[in-house]
């Protein structure tokens, strides 16, 4: 059993990646919106939109589970296997990997190997600069719908362990049991 201020620590960053997730929820919610949008079709930075909503909800998304200063008062980041968050739901395991990997190789990080891997160089720096946007956007939210169950997976288990642990810390320990 951890004691008291490690729970608080937990519950305080618990509390901010819900936070967090919910905000992921909302960016993709609103890609999906745009992409069947009439106005869509109507702006001429529509890739560049679904570009920037989908990696804010990949960030949004990573946050919790990436090192941050906490100053000691919450956790620095969630270890998803140690909170049992994918227990049992190996199809939201690999979705979280690959969001995980999407945020640190393609959305934080320009990995080369990463974003030329699957189609090869384009020819040119005109079409490369309009490739990576349209690449982007089909592989931060290819599979929208996955993305989002993952969210509300997540959600769910982190909610459901909040409200664990902020029991866990209004009860007083109980006391040793006497051996006499």
């Amino acid at each position: 059993m951890k004691d008291n201020s490690s729970l608080r620590r937990l519950a305080n960053r618990v509390h901010v990646a819900i936070h967090d997730i919910q905000q992921a929820q909302k960016f993709a919610e609103i890609f999906k919106g745009l992409r069947s949008s009439p106005a869509r079709l109507a702006t001429s930075h529509a890739d560049e939109l679904d570009s920037a909503l989908g990696m804010a909800a990949i960030v949004s998304y990573a946050r919790p589970f990436n090192t941050s200063r906490s100053d000691g008062i919450a956790d620095r980041y969630l270890k998803p296997s140690e909170l049992q968050l994918f227990d049992g739901y190996p199809a939201h395991q690999a979705e979280h990997d690959q969001a995980i990997l999407l945020r640190d190789q393609v959305v934080a990080h320009s990995d080369w190997a990463h974003r030329f891997s699957l189609e090869g160089v384009p020819d040119n720096f005109s079409e490369s600069v309009r490739y990576l946007v349209v690449f982007d956007t089909k592989l931060l939210l290819a599979n929208f719908h996955s993305f989002l169950d993952l969210t509300r997976h997540v959600e769910m288990r982190l909610v459901s362990l909040l409200m664990s642990l902020e029991r866990e810390i209004r009860e007083p320990p109980s006391p040793p049991a006497s051996t006499s």
